[in-house]
């Protein structure tokens, strides 16, 4: 839709405004031009078509938790949208770290005033979750600055998506209302902005029947900042939404072929059998079955107790993409520690010899849960590389083992930070790509889950 819609706006532009006659037309009109190309502008930011795949996130601490960085970690952590959004939508929309705009403690007068960092940006879609700082202050004022904000995003041309504020355990009957008359203006605001759409988390965030606004039991680890698993709630109605206008592209099907190639084929694979193909990988003990060729699993007590965890590996035929997976199924009992894991990984890249200093590399994991993840506090795929004898590690989805994930089914394609290499590979310094399935660090009896993978390539960003 958006590429036509641009087609469009291109051929009128080149064809009528700038002088070129339409067929049979002996001079053009430039006025009429002028207000048809304004009227298609008009009707594109009626349907809510972004320009691009790209999604700022404006918000406060909620909005700025999804990253979690420090001298040899790059991670994008699974408390923020920026991982579940791209995650959910399969990459059909794409963030990276540069486009979350969120200050811890922040209010929409400050949101508002950074706008123009998020205009900036490019972006063509910009989720914004501000209000919940502004609490029993100046209604007012509240609308006014989320009025600002909504204005400015949608005259630049970007697609808003305005959330409303979260439902949080908040004292007395005055702080209720005040949220409630915010969240109802919100709701009110498609009619004032052509290209803003509502999207209200409220119904599978908040607990209908608390009296005291509260979210649901283990969404959050205060009453307001979401776990993982709350963030991944909130976010699938965003999801939903954007999937609406594009979808994904399945940016792995042609892995088999698309391997990596100097100049050639650049964006290429740089890792081996990233489809999963085979079953003579390494299974190793206590988990039993066949694991993919050139891929090694592990099961790992990490601080933990697995003595009565069973895990077994095997090869299937995903329904949802119809293509060969790897099955990790596990059950039993089982008490998380601070690195109790299910590893499946890989050393070594065919092609890293090619790799320099400046290059970006990111791996990108296409996944199905289906069913829920009980016990699990995440499934992080990350990126390391070696670099002056350390290693560097760009992390997708970064979990804390206090959260839980997910209770119900769910597809994803996540992709990690990509890593800026220093310099090349020097001799001695390796690669490796890693997907680990946490546990969280409380008991758990008689659990069971399942999670196929279809797909973990680690390509060259070009």
């Amino acid at each position: 839709m958006g590429e036509i819609a641009n087609l469009g706006r291109a051929f009128l532009r080149d064809y009528v405004i700038e002088g070129v006659p339409a067929s049979g037309a002996n001079q053009p009109d430039k006025s009429l031009g002028r207000q048809a190309f304004e009227a298609i502008d008009r009707r594109i930011a009626r349907l809510g078509v972004p320009v691009n795949n790209k999604v700022a996130f404006l918000g406060d601490s909620i909005t700025a938790s999804a990253v979690y960085n420090d001298a040899d970690n790059i991670r994008n952590t699974a408390r923020g949208m920026l991982f579940w959004v791209p995650s959910l939508t399969r990459q059909a929309f794409q963030s990276d770290q540069s486009l979350n705009f969120g200050v811890a403690g922040d209010t929409t007068a400050g949101a508002l005033a950074r706008v123009p960092q998020v205009i900036a940006s490019g972006a063509g879609t910009c989720v914004v979750l501000i209000g919940t700082n502004d609490l029993g202050g100046d209604v007012a004022a509240t609308k006014a600055n989320l009025a600002g904000i909504y204005k400015a995003l949608t005259d630049a041309g970007i697609l808003t998506l305005a959330m409303t504020i979260l439902p949080r355990t908040t004292p007395g009957t005055l702080a209720y209302g005040w949220m409630n008359t915010i969240n109802q203006w919100i709701r009110q605001q498609e009619a004032n902005f052509p290209y803003l759409r509502v999207i209200d988390p409220s119904a599978v965030f908040g607990d209908p029947y608390s009296l005291d606004n509260s979210p649901r039991a283990g969404f959050t680890y205060d009453g307001l900042h979401p776990m993982a698993i709350g963030v991944r709630y909130m976010s699938q109605p965003v999801a939903d939404y954007l999937l609406t206008l594009r979808q994904p592209i399945a940016r792995q099907l042609p892995t088999v072929t698309d391997h990596y190639w100097p100049v050639a084929n650049e964006g290429g694979y740089l890792n081996q059998n990233p489809m999963f193909s085979g079953a003579t990988g390494v299974v190793n003990a206590p988990v039993t079955g066949q694991m993919a060729d050139n891929w090694t699993v592990v099961l790992s007590a990490g601080g933990g107790d697995i003595s009565g965890l069973s895990v077994t590996v095997s090869k299937v035929i995903n329904d949802a993409s119809g293509l060969v997976a790897q099955r990790v199924e596990y059950s039993g009992d089982v008490t998380g520690g601070w690195q109790t894991i299910i590893g499946v990984t890989q050393y070594g890249l065919p092609y890293q010899e090619h790799l320099k200093a400046g290059d970006r590399v990111e791996f990108v994991v296409e996944l199905d849960v289906p069913g829920g993840l009980p016990g699990c506090s995440g499934i992080v795929p990350f990126f390391s590389i070696q670099q002056n004898g350390v290693w560097k590690t760009a992390y997708g989805g970064y979990t804390f083992v206090s959260d839980d994930w997910t209770v119900s089914p769910v597809r994803a394609t996540i992709r990690t930070p990509p890593l800026t290499l220093t310099h090349a590979l020097a001799v001695g310094e390796n690669a490796r790509c890693d997907i680990w399935i946490y546990f969280k660090n409380t008991p758990h009896t008689g659990v069971a889950g399942a999670v196929e993978i279809v797909s973990a390539a680690v390509r060259k960003v070009v």
